[in-house]
């Protein structure tokens, strides 16, 4: 398949096929690659839409651009705790603001108490919560 449109997704999800993992997480931002693909690192012995079962896979790729891995939360400065708090604040109350309850759940650093939000049949409940 010849196709110049842009594919996104993120390392580590499986989103993506294992040999796609490896190949891309190995490539540097413009840089352009023949990826070979075992049947191992593909689809393996199942067959996959018009990929027949064990079959050897070849892409040519482009590293158009990638977004640098967000720190863990134990990787994390004192203040840069404090802004991951308060944007995770933000957000959790943009989504209950708008009667988004399932997406209101908010975790913040371990110097901060995490705000749970909970809809029980209607009722909004907002609850402190230590993690």
């Amino acid at each position: 398949v010849n196709t110049d449109t842009p594919f996104e997704f993120v390392l580590g999800k499986n989103q993506v096929i294992k040999g796609w993992e490896v190949g891309i997480a190995s490539m540097k931002k413009g840089e352009r690659a023949l990826l070979v693909i075992d049947p191992e690192y593909g689809y393996g012995s199942r067959d996959s839409g018009k990929i027949p079962a064990n079959s050897t896979l070849k892409f040519e790729v482009e590293l158009l651009d990638f977004n640098e891995k967000k720190k863990e939360k134990w990787e994390l400065e004192p203040q840069e705790k404090y802004e991951e708090a308060q944007k995770l604040k933000q957000e959790g109350n943009n989504a209950f603001k708008v009667g988004d309850y399932k997406n209101c759940l908010l975790y913040t650093s371990d110097a901060a108490d995490d705000l749970l939000c909970v809809d029980l049949g209607g009722r909004r409940i907002i609850k402190k919560k230590n993690i």
